[in-house]
């Protein structure tokens, strides 16, 4: 009997931890490492719910490529999730 629900105990967190998203993730403390498709420059980033949208344009020539983190702040002073953007040519 205790064996059967350890499995069933198991197998649940099993489930709920696959079902978060990588961002909902990042949310509770996590970070996460994102890289653009080649050839494009990241212009901004905003979360929607749990949806990171990202507006890019073309790399120019002569653009440099960049890394950006973008932090979540809890009352200005600890740092939480990060995602980190990645420029590729």
């Amino acid at each position: 009997m205790v064996s059967k629900l350890l499995v069933i105990l198991v197998m649940c967190a099993v489930t709920l931890t696959m079902g978060c998203t990588a961002y909902q993730r990042v949310m509770s403390g996590g970070t996460e490492t994102e890289v653009l498709p080649p050839g494009q420059k990241l212009m901004t980033a905003a979360w929607r719910g749990d949806t990171l949208w990202v507006l890019t344009r073309p790399l120019h020539e002569g653009d440099v490529l960049e890394t950006y983190e973008f932090h979540e702040l809890v009352n200005f002073d600890k740092a939480q999730g990060k995602v980190i953007i990645k420029e590729v040519r």
